[in-house]
């Protein structure tokens, strides 16, 4: 995760202080999060075809819905459902796995 977005506000030193929050898709429909200060969690997702992702954490009360944009190797999440997460950008980086 490269930075998080309130609006026009960068609170990435409130979401992603260490500066290694990350996110893997797995082909099976699953996925992985790691970092601080949120630590680990994983669930399934899934991708409609108009670049809507739907994460269904296991952890209760944390599925979260994201309009994707991308671009080279950026990819910015919007967030949907309540104004407030309305307000959250997620710009995400592509690494290249070795």
């Amino acid at each position: 995760m490269e930075k998080v977005m309130e609006g026009d506000k960068n609170v990435s030193q409130i979401h992603n202080p260490e500066g290694n929050r990350w996110i893997k898709f797995n082909r099976n429909g699953s996925f992985e999060t790691g970092g601080d200060p949120f630590g680990y969690n994983d669930g399934n997702w899934k991708l409609d075809d108009q670049l809507v992702l739907f994460l269904d954490s296991r952890e209760e009360n944390d599925d979260s819905e994201w309009r994707l944009s991308i671009a080279g190797d950026q990819m910015t999440w919007t967030g949907i459902g309540t104004p407030r997460q309305e307000s959250f950008k997620l710009v995400h980086v592509r690494v290249q796995q070795e």
